[in-house]
């Protein structure tokens, strides 16, 4: 990267800041959808409260990071020692850059998100409305029909079926006694206080609250295990400097903190597994191309969850068609991607069939019916296509921050012109070796493909730095190989203007209306 890049994506991050900042500039499209801003700090004081945090563990995020990844034939032991100080600092970066919004927001966000049927009610309904999930799974495709647009009618009967098992889970007295030990308190005694205020619905059980606050962890939890398969994916096509370097920036997201614990989250952890392990398979001869099998049963878990997981699919059709027009139709590379392909695919068919003959709700037919829905949400709701053309871009920027999007833009650019070089280097390939093996091309043209399909195509009009948090890690593979590239110093600046901009935006921007 060169300076001058580096001084634009300087700019850049400043920009964005004073976008989050100025009172007067909708966040959005004004009539159709807006995010709402948090109150600047009033006094001394609250900026303290509000900010100090962020800048210790910004501070010891930016003391790891100089920490040089493993190299090869680095001891297991310090191979360990550095990963694990990278996901301590990451997880200690990710709780305290929270407390930049404000912190009666903060304490009672966790719970009341995950409970009130304003920000989506899946835990509600699992909690009073549930009586039979045998019952709730074979009329769900009835209720499906009935058309609901919004959280409901759009998903699958996997986020309901995620907290009831939170709530049986918690019935043991094991589980029980590791979630008290876990959860605050004091975020629980505020959530009951503000629920009887409120008066929703009937007070949560002791087994209730626990299975809240349990499915409140595994949100957590998601994120940072999020970083094994990026590390993975990005290592295999980058490096391990690559690898590192974005796990650093992984959870200074500011998407991550701000949406909290919507089960957006969860859908990061998922998409990407799916796209390591079928790259893996793609990648490797004889047994590692087993890897197909998890890699179908985590994509039919995710479609389980929610049909933002399709898109997945769809990168992984445009790598394959990459690999294939690098390899000029290579008999032996088409071979392998279709058997790997097909044990993908013939997974979830399986395990969607099976489903179907278990819990007699027929899956294929719900997905069905929430793609319909989904496309009704427009019709009842007023879009302006042009108008979210031009936002949608500005709001995925903000969403995973200025630095991280300017990388990401400086990667396309990258692959774009190393794809007929990589061709070149297949077609000089002895014959005895397989073609087309670890090329970083084929991912990232598929990465940037369904970005660019799903921005055009309309698909998402409102609220994109939510919707489309399972893509934020995309935008961190497509600019790692940008991110090799850097200098210490040059990769330092670009990290602590992400950690700037990532407090800047947590700050300012509320992802939730109440």
């Amino acid at each position: 990267m060169s300076k001058r890049q580096l001084i634009i994506i300087g700019l850049l991050s400043v920009a964005s800041v004073g976008m989050v900042m100025w009172p007067n500039l909708p966040l959005g499209v004004p009539g159709e959808w807006t995010w709402q801003r948090h109150n600047l700090p009033a006094t001394a004081g609250e900026s303290t409260l509000r900010l100090l945090w962020p800048c210790v563990a910004a501070a010891l995020l930016l003391a790891v990071s100089r920490w040089a990844p493993p190299a090869n034939g680095a001891s297991l032991a310090g191979s360990c020692s550095r990963h694990i100080a990278l996901l301590i600092a990451a997880c200690c970066w990710w709780q305290a850059v929270q407390t930049a919004a404000p912190l009666t927001h903060k304490d009672l966000k966790p719970l009341w998100v995950l409970y009130s049927p304003s920000a989506s009610g899946y835990f509600l309904e699992a909690a009073v409305a549930m009586p039979s999930t045998t019952e709730f799974l074979q009329t769900y495709e009835a209720r499906m029909q009935e058309g609901d647009v919004l959280h409901v009618g759009t998903h699958p009967p996997g986020l309901f079926l995620l907290s009831r098992g939170c709530i049986q889970a918690c019935g043991n007295t094991t589980v029980s006694a590791l979630v008290d030990k876990l959860a605050s308190t004091d975020s629980a005694d505020a959530f009951s206080e503000l629920a009887r205020e409120a008066r929703l619905s009937r007070p949560l059980s002791e087994q209730e609250m626990r299975g809240l606050q349990l499915l409140c962890l595994i949100t957590q939890l998601s994120i940072p295990l999020t970083l094994l398969p990026l590390m993975l994916l990005v290592g295999a096509i980058a490096g391990r400097e690559a690898a590192w370097r974005c796990g650093c920036l992984w959870a200074t997201l500011p998407c991550l903190a701000i949406f909290f614990p919507k089960s957006d989250l969860l859908f990061p952890l998922t998409s990407l597994s799916v796209l390591a392990l079928t790259f893996a398979a793609l990648n490797g001869q004889g047994g590692r191309r087993l890897l197909a099998i998890p890699a179908g049963i985590m994509l039919w878990l995710g479609l389980l969850l929610s049909l933002a997981h399709l898109p997945t699919i769809a990168v992984l059709v445009l790598m394959t068609l990459t690999r294939w027009w690098q390899t000029r139709g290579d008999r032996q590379v088409i071979r392998g991607d279709v058997i790997t392909g097909a044990l993908v695919l013939g997974t979830v068919l399986a395990c969607s069939v099976a489903w179907s003959l278990a819990t007699s709700c027929n899956l294929l037919r719900v997905w069905q019916w929430n793609l319909s829905n989904h496309a009704g949400f427009y019709e009842q709701y007023t879009r302006t296509y042009w108008k979210w053309l031009l936002v949608n871009p500005v709001e995925l920027c903000l969403a995973v921050g200025a630095p991280v999007a300017a990388s990401a833009v400086l990667g396309i650019w990258t692959a774009l012109r190393q794809a007929p070089r990589e061709q070149k280097q297949t077609d000089q390939q002895p014959l005895s070796h397989p073609p087309a093996q670890t090329h970083p091309s084929p991912m990232i043209i598929g990465l940037c493909g369904v970005i660019l399909l799903l921005w055009l195509s309309g698909k998402n009009q409102g609220e994109a730095a939510r919707l489309w948090c399972f893509m934020a890690p995309w935008i961190l593979v497509i600019g790692a190989g940008t991110l090799k590239t850097l200098c210490t110093q040059a990769w330092q600046t670009i990290l602590a203007l992400q950690l700037l901009v990532s407090v800047a935006t947590v700050l300012r921007v509320n992802g939730f209306s109440f």
